[in-house]
């Protein structure tokens, strides 16, 4: 579902279109059609710049970067990159992947550098990001030099400094210290707690995780109501159990790192 201004942001950014059109096609639109729903609806594809070309067929439309986008990548960018990398048909990623994974994803028009905390469920997903203007998906990168002018102008600073355990937690205390009386996101909440328990401030994690849960009581959403509950078990146990905390988030990370096919995490 297309059901938020970051989201439909995004899409319109895919198919290098207004995000006004994309608003005015969520506006007419029953909220169960997405752009890229298979028979969505005649507006999705006015908006979208898309040819019909009925149920008989006609050349698919690739909505993701691909095989040419990751061939340049892999020959002319990741060599000249410091450390590890894998490029894919639909990323970069920086390697070790694990407990925070790092990519380039690129769009249509643009790009963005992306920092995964592995440890967050991916019903849950939580990505942070900052926008990259020469990661393009249509094309190889030509020149090369402006992707990786961003790359390591932009990205690598960002990675760096976020990146891992350590800066994830910075930058969620950040969110979370900054958002204005009754209004912090709980899903910095949720990530920051996580991070204090992946670095074994348990402590510290369980007075997060004791905040989210009470932020959550009484919550109508089905989403914010788990979230609570999860919560205010884990605020429990970090105070008796912690590793029991600790091994929930190293089940998930290894989970999500087999899920998305990247190397098995080390111990």
């Amino acid at each position: 579902m297309i059901d938020d201004p970051a989201a439909r942001a995004m899409v319109a950014d895919l198919f290098g279109v207004s995000p006004l059109l994309i608003e005015a096609a969520a506006n007419r639109i029953p909220q169960d059609f997405s752009p890229l729903t298979v028979g969505a609806p005649s507006a999705w594809r006015d908006a979208l710049g898309l040819e019909w070309v009925g149920a008989a067929g006609g050349p698919p439309i690739n909505l993701r970067p691909g095989p040419i986008w990751r061939d340049a990548v892999a020959r002319q960018v990741v060599p000249r990159l410091p450390g590890r990398w894998l490029a894919r048909d639909y990323d970069l990623v920086r390697l070790p992947a694990s407990p925070v994974t790092c990519l380039v994803s690129p769009g249509r028009l643009s790009g963005h550098a992306v920092i995964c905390p592995m440890y967050i469920p991916d019903q849950f997903s939580l990505q942070f990001s900052v926008g990259l203007r020469s990661a393009v998906n249509d094309r190889a990168p030509d020149p090369i030099e402006p992707l990786l002018a961003e790359l390591t102008g932009v990205a690598l600073p960002f990675f760096d400094r976020y990146g891992h355990p350590d800066g994830l937690r910075a930058l969620c205390r950040e969110r979370v210290d900054a958002a204005p009386a009754g209004h912090v996101n709980p899903h910095d909440l949720r990530c920051l707690a996580a991070t204090e328990v992946v670095l074994g401030r348990y402590a510290e994690a369980a007075a997060s995780y004791a905040s989210l849960a009470e932020r959550a009581a009484g919550a109508s959403q089905d989403w914010l109501k788990e979230l609570g509950e999860e919560a205010r078990a884990r605020s429990v146990l970090l105070l008796h159990e912690p590793t029991v905390v600790h091994d929930a988030l190293r089940a998930t990370i290894d989970r999500q790192v087999s899920k998305g096919g990247l190397e098995a995490p080390q111990p």
